[in-house]
């Protein structure tokens, strides 16, 4: 991704990742805040991100799957009449959290996992921790959805999707890291390049508001 990223942590992974960036900083010392919707919000609309060239978020899913699991066990014990009226928080907290993203004037990179489970007859499948109707809802603001695979011992980065029309087009990790893969889907869906360093990381907001 473009250098340097402003990274948004509710996976609390960042310190695995921020010796292999350029001079990356976290949204906030405090974890809570990079799993609060409404203070990723505040903070995005309240700074001034144009010494980033990326807002990145790792990931999506450390937000919206402890959300369902909380409605589905408020469902469970009665505690709404209208069991489809909770889900619309849901759709909130992605708009609370994409559309300040949006706002920065910068690259954006939106993370979400898959996980392998079971259907109803105990055949394996694969589902994406953003539903169909959620993924709809973000389309608006992205260029491209890139998916990461492992297959046969190889890292590939396959773009699904693109606004554009490019699509299929799959990008093998030969260095390692993932160096060089952006720039060559670039080149595969505009013919840009971009470049990638790396040093170590410092805080984007180090007091709460």
């Amino acid at each position: 991704m473009h250098q340097p990223l402003l990274v948004i942590d509710p996976d609390g992974r960042f310190s695995e990742v921020a010796g292999r960036c350029r001079a990356p900083r976290s949204l906030s010392t405090n974890p809570r805040e990079h799993r609060d919707p409404l203070a990723i919000h505040r903070i995005l609309s309240s700074n001034d991100c144009s010494e980033f060239a990326t807002v990145a978020l790792d990931s999506i899913t450390a937000i919206l799957e402890p959300l369902k699991a909380v409605i589905m066990e408020e469902n469970t014990r009665g505690l709404h009449k209208n069991k489809s009226a909770p889900w619309s928080r849901k759709a909130a907290v992605l708009r609370m959290i994409v559309d300040p993203m949006v706002g920065c004037g910068r690259d954006m990179a939106l993370i979400w996992h898959s996980e392998d489970s079971s259907d109803a007859y105990g055949k394996r499948q694969t589902r994406q921790t953003l539903q169909k109707v959620e993924a709809r809802r973000i389309l608006r603001c992205l260029n491209a959805v890139i998916r990461l695979e492992h297959v046969g011992g190889r890292r590939l980065a396959r773009v699904t999707w693109s606004r554009n029309g490019v699509q299929g087009v799959a990008i093998e990790d030969t260095d390692g890291y993932w160096r060089g893969v952006p720039e060559r889907i670039e080149r595969a869906l505009y013919g840009e390049t971009a470049t990638n360093t790396g040093t170590t990381p410092p805080v984007f907001r180090t007091t709460p508001q």
